[in-house]
């Protein structure tokens, strides 16, 4: 299990396993969804599984939703609320939101840990990539 995967199946799927329902019923995820990620354990198995498909969904959810969900799993967010660009951090991993940019016109969030950009996949991908920007509202 790697770095991010691990951190990810103990820290944000144990947290969403203890805030699935309501969580993933505000973002509009199907019924077995929030079931899949209601049975998250801190295992890579079902954990990984639940943070993927909430990852998925995050280009249905509002920028204010996805602050709260982040926030909500223990993340901390280290950019002032001024700023356009919402930074959070745990445990060594970090969520990014940012505005349309030159080259990419569309809101999306970054997934970095390690050193290493991640898409919704939970696989490492080069920075700059189009998996590299998750797209959000």
């Amino acid at each position: 299990m790697g770095g991010l995967e691990s951190s990810l199946a103990s820290g944000i799927a144990g947290s969403f396993a203890r805030n699935s329902s309501a969580i993933l019923r505000s973002s509009s995820v199907g019924s077995g969804a929030v079931e899949n990620a209601a049975k998250a354990s801190t295992s890579l198995g079902e954990g990984r599984t639940g943070v993927k498909q909430w990852l998925q969904n995050a280009g249905n959810l509002e920028r204010a939703e996805l602050t709260q969900n982040i926030e909500s799993v223990g993340f901390k967010r280290m950019s002032p609320t001024s700023s356009p660009v919402s930074v959070f951090e745990r445990g060594g991993m970090r969520i990014r939101l940012d505005p349309p940019q030159s080259g990419t016109p569309f809101n999306h969030m970054h997934l970095e840990y390690g050193g290493n950009s991640y898409d919704t996949f939970l696989s490492p991908v080069h920075y700059k990539s189009p998996a590299a920007h998750i797209p959000i509202r």
